[in-house]
Order: structure tokens, then C-alpha cells, then sequence
């Protein structure tokens, strides 16, 4: 039947992940047909019995050729070598999630799974779109993209070429602003802080000692210095911050002394400050007189009544405090007088007569009868006998004065 000879191409290089097609052939009688056998099957993409089969190995492979021919004369193996190229497998990270306006470094790598590993110098990198990336050919560029999108990384060493991509997700933006209804406050004031930004779900203010609720969107502050507000705003996982500076001007404090809270009209009396902090006064004597702006005044109250006494102190800046302890009391003037029956002048034939008093003072609260024979009387209208033939007239008085007419 003669020798078969066959022949199975030659030897060819592919990347991983590719295919080929072996040549495989066999001759010797030209009156026979032939069959073919290929191993190993590692590879082999159909039947191992045909005469050009297509394999693509995942590591570099020796393919084994026999032929028979139909006249079951068997040849000699032949081989042919796949050798594969170092395919670098790339991997474009974890997809990662960042907030609108912020930046990321896409954690992108390579590998080798069973190829040998290229030199690192032959191997390059191309990243699709080209758009808010810092470098296309990094492995690990910088991106910023203002809403999500995905981005693709190839992988080349020589004719080897792999792919991946990574979804950057991009969240919702957040601009923290903080702001107050106004930045200058007197030490004993309020203000109400805002967050005036964009969406947010989460805030949180500090310092929160003098706040009324640190968590809210617009809590309340009360200062007592100068100080500066921090506020953190959170959608997610996205946060911004801001700050409002709140200014405490200096709060006065206000004060004062008086000569005296009560008497008769015309009533004088001496006010002094006593307040601290204090560059400006203004006393209102609540008697509708003109107002004073003098640290120490005196004062006339001309009329009977109650008046509410007030100092309101102003300090650098323009803070200002009121003091409004004080109520002076004005009294009427009281006129003593008075009559007798007999009438004056009174003349008595016996001794032990009684004489009777009757008071027509005005004004008056309380009354001191003097006799003149050594006996008093603190009734509104007493009676009063006489031992002797002349005395002289009595003298009334009133205690709620300090005038004192001459006796009648």
C-alpha cells in the first residue's frame, strides 16, 4: 500500500483568548482516502478528526497529527507548536460611587492567567470616553465626570488586546451654605441660623453649646462672644461644608442710685449711673419732661403722683440695656388748721372747761395736738380741758410734713 506522509502546517503564535486554524494533510497512494487524529484535545474547538481543525488553546500547545489511510496504513506523528503571546487580561476596578463635582482615581489593574507575563514596559493602556480624565494611557487616571457614565479600559501587548469597563456612578450635588438672619448681635440677643444650600438630608452645626438644635436646618443661637458656626450637610454618602461667623458686640448693663424715692412736691432728686460698659445715657423721669443724657442729673418733680424712673444705657456699638427698678412717689403738701368751740379766742371762767378741737387740715395722714399745758393728742379731733385761767393756744402738727405753721 506504500508509506503515508503527512504534513500539519506550520508553527503560528496567538493571544489568549483567540483561535486558529491547523493545516493538517497526508499523501502516499493516491487511490486511498485518508482519516485524521489530533491531540490532545486541549483547545480543540469541534472534532479532533478532522483534517484542518480549529483550536485555541489556553496555554501554548504541541498539536499531534496521525493519518490512516483506508487501507489501514498508519503514519508517523506529526506536530505543529501554538505558542501564546503573554495576553495581559485587564480589569477596571470596583465601579465606584462619588458625589457631583468631586474626583476619583479609577483603581484599574492588569493580570496574566495562563499566559507568561509580558515585559511591563510593552504593555499599554487606552481609556474611552475622553472625557474629565486626566490621562487616557494611566492605568489608574484621575476622572470627573459630572454624571454617571462608563468608562473602557484596553490593555494591548502587541497584538493582544483586552477589555473591561467601570460604571462611576455620580450622586446628587451637595452645596453646604450656612448664613444667619443677621452677623452682628448685642451679647444678649438670639439669631437664627440657615442652611441655604442645596438638597441635604443630614446637618449637624458646632460648636452646639449655645445652639437650639444642632441637627436642625435652621436652629436658633445665642452666643454670649463672638463665634463662628460650622455646618456639615449630608445626602448620602455626599457632604459639604460651610461657615457663618455670628459678632457679639459688647452688652452694657445698666444701673443707677437716687437721692431718694419718695417725698413732697416739689420733690428734688439726685440720680447717678452706676452702669458698666456704658458710653451713652438717656433718663426718662416719666413725668413727660424732657429726657437727660447726663451720667448724674438732677431732677425736679413738680406735680403729686407715682413716676417710673428708667436709664437705658448704650455701649460701643450700640448694644443697649434699660433699668427701670425705680418709682418715685411725690406727695401732696399738707396745710394744718383747725378750729374750736368755743371759738378763738377763748376765754374760760372756770377751770376744767372743755374745749373742743376740729381738725380742717388737708393733706394730712396722722396729727400731733400740742395744748400748750403739756398735754398732746394724736386724735383727729380731740377734746381737751383746761386747769388753768390762760394757756396758750395749742399747735397742731402734721407728721407727713416738713412744714410747720405758727400756731393759731
Amino acid at each position: 500500500l506504500g508509506d503515508v506522509y503527512k504534513r500539519q502546517g506550520w508553527d503560528r503564535e496567538i493571544c489568549l483568548g483567540s483561535e486558529t486554524q491547523l493545516d493538517g494533510s497526508a499523501s502516499g497512494d493516491s487511490t486511498a482516502t485518508y482519516t485524521f487524529n489530533w491531540t490532545p484535545n486541549n483547545g480543540i474547538i469541534g472534532s479532533a478528526q478532522v483534517e484542518d481543525p480549529i483550536v485555541g488553546p489556553s496555554s501554548t500547545t504541541t498539536y499531534y497529527l496521525n493519518a490512516t489511510s483506508s487501507y489501514g496504513c498508519e503514519s508517523a506523528a506529526d506536530s505543529v507548536l501554538v505558542t501564546l503571546i503573554p495576553t495581559p487580561i485587564a480589569d477596571a476596578g470596583i465601579s465606584p460611587f462619588i458625589c457631583k463635582g468631586d474626583s476619583i482615581q479609577l483603581m484599574a489593574a492588569f493580570n496574566y492567567t495562563t499566559t507568561s507575563p509580558a515585559p511591563v514596559n510593552e504593555v499599554y493602556f487606552a481609556w474611552t470616553p475622553v472625557v474629565n480624565i486626566n490621562d487616557t494611557t494611566l492605568l489608574q487616571p484621575t476622572v470627573w465626570p459630572d454624571s454617571s457614565m462608563v468608562y473602557y479600559l484596553e490593555v494591548r501587548h502587541r497584538t493582544c488586546t483586552t477589555y473591561d469597563s467601570v460604571l462611576v456612578t455620580v450622586g446628587p450635588e451637595v452645596a453646604a451654605v450656612a448664613t444667619a438672619d443677621t452677623t452682628v448681635i448685642c451679647g444678649s440677643d438670639s439669631v437664627q441660623l440657615h442652611s441655604t444650600g442645596s438638597i441635604g438630608t443630614s446637618f449637624q452645626w458646632s460648636p452646639d453649646a449655645t445652639l437650639s438644635n444642632p441637627t436642625s436646618e435652621h436652629p436658633m443661637a445665642w452666643p454670649s462672644t463672638t463665634t463662628t458656626y460650622y455646618l456639615v450637610v449630608e445626602e448620602g454618602t455626599c457632604t459639604d461644608s460651610s461657615s457663618v461667623t455670628v459678632e457679639v458686640l459688647p452688652q452694657p448693663e445698666s444701673a443707677f442710685d437716687n437721692s431718694t424715692p419718695n417725698g413732697c412736691a416739689p420733690l428734688t432728686v439726685s440720680f447717678s449711673e452706676l452702669a458698666t460698659n456704658g458710653t451713652f445715657y438717656t433718663w426718662n423721669f416719666g413725668d413727660g419732661s424732657p429726657v437727660s443724657n447726663l451720667p448724674r442729673v438732677e431732677h425736679v418733680f413738680e406735680q403729686p403722683g407715682s413716676y417710673n424712673v428708667s436709664l437705658t444705657t448704650v455701649a460701643p456699638g450700640g448694644c443697649a440695656d434699660t433699668d427701670n427698678h425705680l418709682t418715685v412717689v411725690v406727695g401732696e403738701n399738707t396745710i394744718a388748721e383747725f378750729s374750736s368751740n368755743p371759738p378763738f379766742p377763748i376765754e374760760m371762767s372756770l377751770p376744767n372747761t372743755e374745749v373742743n378741737f376740729l381738725d380742717l387740715s388737708k393733706g394730712a395722714n396722722s396729727w400731733v395736738w400740742d395744748f400748750g399745758d403739756g398735754i398732746v393728742s394724736q386724735e383727729i379731733n380731740p377734746i381737751h380741758s383746761y386747769t388753768c385761767l390762760l394757756y396758750t393756744s395749742p399747735s397742731p402738727r402734721d407728721l407727713s410734713t416738713s412744714r410747720m405753721p405758727s400756731s393759731a
